[in-house]
This record gives C-alpha cells, structure tokens and sequence, in this order.
C-alpha cells in the first residue's frame, strides 16, 4: 500500500518573512495535519479552527508543547506529537560537564591562562 502526501510551506506576507497568525490561518484550511515550531505564533483555536474538520494531526519540533492549546485540540479532536526526550541526554551531559568545570576551576584558570 503506497500513500502520497505533499507538503506545504507556509509562507509570510511580510517583506521580513515573519510569519503572523493570519499567515497561518490563511494557509490551513483543508489541511491533514500541521508541522510546526514555537516561533512565537501558539498553535490556538483560531488556527484550529481555520483548518476545518480535515485536520487530524499537530506535530511540533519542540520537546515542549506551551506554544499549543490543548484545550482547542481536545475540542476538535486533533491528535498531537513531539518529540520528548529528545535532548535530555545531551542536557544532562552539558549540566555534568558544567559542574565538573566550575569545581576545578576551569573558567578561572582559563582566563588566567588567557592573561
């Protein structure tokens, strides 16, 4: 069984190419699912309720979801993905690496090297 999408690109009609709400809720209606990432728009009902019915399916790039209504996805029946636990290895290692450096000084001991 073979399925075909495409994929759209919401594009701004801005001259900086920043992307509004209304950009967004112009370029959703009929859509399956949206793809997005907090660059300051929240995913609300506005936007929900533009893509009509066909919407099944909000993904977001971020480990977090604050930037979308859950309320309105409840409401509407739309399904959510992210991608949890994505940098938690990676953060954990930077905190260690941090904590490693300041007992051992290592910034200050840098900076003397450096003078």
């Amino acid at each position: 069984m073979h399925y075909r999408c495409s994929l759209e690109m919401c594009k701004s009609k801005k001259e900086d190419g920043s992307l509004t709400t209304q950009d967004i809720v112009d370029s959703v209606p009929g859509k399956f699912a949206i793809i997005c990432s907090y660059a300051g728009i929240p995913m609300n009902e506005q936007i929900l309720k533009a893509a009509g019915p066909s919407l099944k399916v909000v993904s977001t790039f971020s480990v977090g979801y604050d930037h979308i209504d859950l309320t309105s996805m409840k409401k509407y029946g739309v399904r959510l993905g992210n991608t949890p636990d994505v940098v938690t290895e990676s953060v954990a290692e930077i905190a260690v690496g941090l904590v490693i450096a300041t007992t051992r000084r290592f910034f200050e001991a840098n900076r003397e090297l450096k003078t």
